[in-house]
């Protein structure tokens, strides 16, 4: 429902609206392009995407230019990091606010572990692969390409809590399917700095030995290890 609301406002936004069809047991066109976005079928250079991709501009440089200091807004443009967006919409949001993922926070999470939990389990995929879903390549070595740029990370820090919780799903990953991929993530740990290749090694331990590979396990390994 999240979803077809968004993605309705995206059209609206853009003015690229069609005549609906009122005939019984047809649909709409315009629902039909909706699916097709949030099912990954639809053409990149359709009205639909550019129609998305406009809105989703806007409102990261209104984010960037004012947005940051309200808490709403900080909590309505993290939803855009929640897996069930199709993972180009992702890939827009995590790429357009880069330089700004360090203001992804809000203060009272930096005292309430339980409030930072809850807003990780959001946005963190349910369960260690093979069980759970794979993330996309191309998100993963996004992620990895903004965490050069950080040194460490606090336990109040939610982007880089997210991107370390991310990268030590996908290696835990690796690990269960027999070391299935094993070249990219040694890749990937290689060009970070080394206290943050360090936290996703040690947390991807940490969730071995619990043996806990649901989210709640990754979540909790991760803050865990920054916060020491």
């Amino acid at each position: 429902r999240l979803l077809l609301i968004f993605f309705s406002a995206c059209l609206d936004h853009s003015q690229l609206k069609t005549n609906k069809i009122r005939r019984e047991n047809r649909v709409d066109p315009k629902d039909e392009m909706l699916l097709a976005v949030m099912t990954g079928t639809a053409d990149n250079s359709s009205k639909t995407f550019r129609a998305i991709q406009d809105f989703l501009s806007d409102l990261c440089t209104s984010y960037q230019e004012f947005g940051a200091q309200y808490e709403e807004f900080t909590i309505g443009i993290r939803l855009f990091l929640m897996p069930q967006f199709p993972y180009k919409i992702r890939y827009e949001v995590m790429q357009r606010l880069r330089e700004v993922s360090h203001l992804l926070i809000v203060e009272r999470e930096f005292f309430d572990k339980g409030l930072m939990k809850n807003a990780l389990e959001k946005v963190i995929r349910e369960n260690v692969p093979p069980e759970g879903e794979r993330e996309k390549q191309e998100i993963l070595d996004l992620l990895t390409d903004i965490l050069r740029g950080k040194q460490g990370g606090k336990s109040g820090d939610f982007f880089f809590l997210f991107a370390v919780i991310t990268l030590s799903r996908e290696l835990l990953g690796v690990i269960n399917s027999g070391f299935n991929g094993l070249k990219n993530s040694e890749r990937r740990l290689l060009v970070l700095p080394d206290s943050t290749a360090q936290i996703i090694l040690d947390a991807t331990s940490r969730v071995m030995r619990s043996k806990n590979f649901r989210r709640s396990g990754l979540i909790d390994a991760a803050m865990h290890v920054c916060s020491e």
